[in-house]
């Protein structure tokens, strides 16, 4: 794998980070150290795929692409010089399909870096790298910093959480940026509670604003807990509490609301669509996305490891128990229990739906894991073993959660238990589509393309692109209107028809497409 050493590097990092902590250093060496960890792992992941995944990533990049240019106008096929259907998000040029902030994220990004997968990836490395800190501070805020620590790390070294990052596991950056906004107003809501500084209040605001115009209403879900928080004070606290809550609220609608008027007055049909899209996955099972009502329970293991149930068994119980921790009982009762059973629910099903709630759950799971360790080392009275037998077991947990052998399995091999990557031939593929702006420099048309593979096609060149070829008349036509045409060799069972292989006014593009 390529820049391999950096997961040796982000361990040492970590573990620096730990020994700072443990011996009572300054506070910002365990913060520099956990941010600088996380990023290296992030990084390293994302430098493995030179090419686009199939779900999501392609359609989020090409968006993102298109929307550097133009930000105001989401659009997938920017040109499409031949009619297409604006109802379907895998083809069209309007694309109202999801929430704007983790598009334009990755459109500053390609702005800044330039047309790269690594453009695509940087932003969800960055929100991957301060989740770390937000993580360890919330864990530090809940139980204590070591909690918080170990909680860190089994995120920092998430198998699941970096095939995010890399782009493996749909929704990708989709998902990451949700997980980052929601989780950016739980930290908001418990600094206001420590500090009641009304700062915060503002920052819940643009929080749940940012993260419900990243993937929509559940991101909401921190005023839950604070309307419940509120309703349990006594009257005159909790006619203020609940004036807080509300403008807090009133600021979040303002925001997110704003961007839903502009989509409905200049895209009515296609943003109309796309509600009732989003509303049919309760009650339908979408494009084949569906399971039973266990569904997200049972890929509990393969989001957190095997018997890390255990582990949160433990926290959650031990959490509850604690006279201490009453504060924070509704936010770490309510989120993970309501998330569950709304998504069980719902009748479209998918790998990471619940998985931006990740945080919370790896909070639980670090305060078990510190729990246990605890117990175990309670008779141990000298310092130094006792840290020697806290960064063995924590650095042997982080390793365990990293799954080496299954990222080989992906980024080497090509195999993975999510998706179907044929690495070998969209890393191909990809390397053809790169030469297109040169081998194919005159034509603004393309056809024969490989189906699916459009969206990589237009991300890494100016040209509009299509996986099929018209009729000989639609030639003609858009000959005679001083289109430059070229297409794609023939392939497998999809083979150029004479009238386009015998016209000289075609350029057949001398670039062989592999299939699988």
């Amino acid at each position: 794998m390529k820049l391999e050493f950096l997961i040796y590097i982000s361990f040492i990092i970590y573990g620096l980070g730990f020994t700072a902590l443990f011996f009572r250093s300054k506070v910002i060496v365990t913060y520099s150290c956990l941010f600088i960890s996380s990023f290296m792992m992030r990084y390293f992941i994302a430098t493995q795929d030179d090419f686009l995944h199939s779900w999501d990533e392609r359609y989020h990049a090409l968006v993102g692409k298109n929307l550097a240019k133009h930000p105001f106008e989401p659009t997938l096929k920017d040109n499409p010089i031949l009619p297409c259907n604006n109802l379907d998000w895998q083809s069209g040029n309007v694309w109202v399909h999801k929430q704007p902030i983790f598009l334009f994220q990755i459109a500053a990004s390609i702005k800044v870096f330039g047309n790269s997968e690594m453009a695509v990836r940087f932003p969800s490395i960055v929100m991957g790298a301060l989740l770390s800190l937000l993580i360890f501070r919330i864990g530090s805020i809940t139980s204590n910093s070591l909690s918080g620590y170990f909680a860190s790390g089994m995120f920092i070294f998430s198998f699941f959480q970096l095939e995010q990052t890399a782009g493996v596991i749909g929704m990708d950056h989709n998902d990451i940026a949700f997980a980052f906004y929601v989780t950016l107003s739980i930290w908001g809501y418990l600094e206001y509670l420590e500090s009641g500084n009304k700062r915060f209040v503002y920052m819940i605001a643009l929080a749940t604003a940012f993260g419900t115009l990243t993937k929509w209403l559940p991101a909401l879900a921190i005023y839950g807990v604070w309307v419940i928080d509120a309703v349990l004070l006594d009257k005159q606290k909790r006619i203020h509490e609940i004036f807080l809550l509300f403008k807090s609220f009133c600021v979040s609608i303002l925001i997110w609301g704003s961007w839903q008027i502009y989509i409905l007055l200049r895209w009515p049909i296609e943003t109309k669509f796309e509600y009732e899209f989003n509303r049919r996955h309760f009650s339908e099972e979408l494009e084949g996305h569906g399971g039973n009502w266990d569904y997200h329970i049972k890929m509990f293991d393969s989001q957190y490891g095997a018997y890390a149930f255990i582990l949160l068994f433990v926290g959650l119980l031990i959490f509850l128990l604690d006279k201490s921790k009453k504060r924070y009982k509704t936010l770490f009762l309510l989120i993970p229990i309501s998330t569950y059973l709304v998504f069980s629910i719902a009748k479209t099903k998918s790998f990471a739906y619940v998985f931006y709630i990740s945080p919370i759950v790896f909070t639980i799971i670090g305060y078990g894991l510190y729990q246990i360790i605890t117990l175990i080392t309670a008779q141990v009275l000298n310092k130094v073993l006792k840290y020697v037998f806290y960064c063995a077991i924590l650095i042997f947990y982080c390793n365990y959660q990293l799954s080496a052998k299954n990222l080989y399995k992906c980024h080497v091999l090509g195999q993975s238990e999510y998706i179907n990557n044929y690495r070998s031939v969209l890393q191909h593929n990809a390397n053809i589509y790169k030469q297109l702006d040169i081998v194919a420099s005159d034509c603004d048309i393309i056809f024969n393309c490989r189906n699916m593979q459009i969206v990589d096609a237009e991300f890494y060149s100016d040209k509009t692109v299509y996986s099929w070829f018209p009729d000989s008349t639609t030639i003609d036509s858009l000959i005679d209107a001083d289109y430059k045409i070229g297409a794609f060799q023939g392939f497998s069972n999809q083979q150029l028809p004479d009238y386009i292989k015998n016209n000289n006014k075609i350029q057949i593009i001398d670039l062989i497409q592999a299939t699988e």
